[in-house]
Protein backbone atom coordinates (compact mmCIF):
# COMPACT_ATOMS: atom_id res chain seq x y z
CA UNK A 1 0.00 0.00 0.00
CA UNK A 2 1.13 3.45 -0.43
CA UNK A 3 0.46 6.82 0.98
CA UNK A 4 0.88 9.88 0.13
CA UNK A 5 0.94 12.74 2.94
CA UNK A 6 1.78 16.39 1.92
CA UNK A 7 0.96 19.18 -0.68
CA UNK A 8 0.41 18.72 -4.15
CA UNK A 9 -1.74 20.77 -7.09
CA UNK A 10 -4.96 19.54 -7.85
CA UNK A 11 -3.68 17.91 -11.33
CA UNK A 12 -0.87 16.36 -9.42
CA UNK A 13 -3.13 14.40 -7.39
CA UNK A 14 -5.73 13.52 -10.18
CA UNK A 15 -2.68 11.87 -12.14
CA UNK A 16 -1.69 9.88 -8.77
CA UNK A 17 -4.90 8.77 -8.07
CA UNK A 18 -5.30 7.97 -12.43
CA UNK A 19 -2.12 6.01 -11.68
CA UNK A 20 -3.03 4.35 -8.73
CA UNK A 21 -6.50 2.79 -10.73
CA UNK A 22 -4.28 0.95 -13.04
CA UNK A 23 -1.42 0.12 -10.67
CA UNK A 24 -1.46 -3.52 -8.35
CA UNK A 25 -0.79 -0.83 -5.34
CA UNK A 26 -3.35 0.27 -3.45
CA UNK A 27 -3.44 4.18 -2.94
CA UNK A 28 -4.83 5.13 0.59
CA UNK A 29 -5.06 9.71 0.61
CA UNK A 30 -4.56 11.06 4.18
CA UNK A 31 -5.00 14.39 4.23
CA UNK A 32 -3.21 16.14 7.28
CA UNK A 33 -3.14 19.88 8.68
CA UNK A 34 -0.74 20.89 10.74
CA UNK A 35 -1.89 20.84 14.12
CA UNK A 36 -1.26 17.54 17.20
CA UNK A 37 -3.92 15.53 16.89
CA UNK A 38 -2.88 15.07 12.91
CA UNK A 39 0.76 14.62 13.48
CA UNK A 40 0.35 12.22 16.42
CA UNK A 41 -1.86 9.97 14.37
CA UNK A 42 1.13 10.28 11.41
CA UNK A 43 3.57 9.67 13.87
CA UNK A 44 1.75 6.57 14.70
CA UNK A 45 1.43 5.26 11.55
CA UNK A 46 5.23 5.52 10.94
CA UNK A 47 6.13 3.86 14.60
CA UNK A 48 3.73 1.01 13.47
CA UNK A 49 5.44 0.39 9.79
CA UNK A 50 2.31 1.14 8.35
CA UNK A 51 3.68 4.17 6.51
CA UNK A 52 7.42 4.16 5.51
CA UNK A 53 9.36 7.53 4.36
CA UNK A 54 11.30 8.04 2.47
CA UNK A 55 13.32 11.21 2.32
CA UNK A 56 14.43 12.39 -0.95
CA UNK A 57 16.93 15.46 -0.51
CA UNK A 58 18.34 17.76 2.80
CA UNK A 59 18.67 21.00 2.18
CA UNK A 60 19.98 22.94 5.31
CA UNK A 61 17.54 26.13 5.82
CA UNK A 62 19.60 28.78 4.00
CA UNK A 63 18.75 27.16 0.56
CA UNK A 64 14.66 27.02 1.34
CA UNK A 65 14.17 29.04 -1.97
CA UNK A 66 16.18 26.33 -3.92
CA UNK A 67 14.33 23.52 -1.88
CA UNK A 68 10.70 25.17 -2.96
CA UNK A 69 11.90 25.74 -6.38
CA UNK A 70 12.83 21.86 -6.32
CA UNK A 71 9.77 20.54 -5.00
CA UNK A 72 7.26 22.73 -7.43
CA UNK A 73 9.36 20.88 -10.06
CA UNK A 74 6.89 18.33 -9.32
CA UNK A 75 9.58 15.63 -9.58
CA UNK A 76 10.33 14.58 -6.57
CA UNK A 77 9.73 10.53 -5.38
CA UNK A 78 10.24 11.54 -2.09
CA UNK A 79 9.62 13.96 0.97
CA UNK A 80 12.19 16.99 0.95
CA UNK A 81 13.20 17.80 4.35
CA UNK A 82 14.85 21.25 5.72
CA UNK A 83 16.92 21.38 8.63
CA UNK A 84 18.51 24.29 10.71
CA UNK A 85 21.74 22.03 10.62
CA UNK A 86 24.71 24.35 8.58
CA UNK A 87 26.76 21.92 8.22
CA UNK A 88 24.50 19.40 5.91
CA UNK A 89 24.99 20.81 2.15
CA UNK A 90 22.03 19.59 -0.45
CA UNK A 91 22.58 16.67 -2.16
Amino acid sequence: MAVTVGFTKMGHMMKVLFRAALSKFKLAQFTAEANTKDLEILAGMIENKKVRVHIEKVYPFEKTPEAIAYIESMRTKGKVVMVWDEELNAE
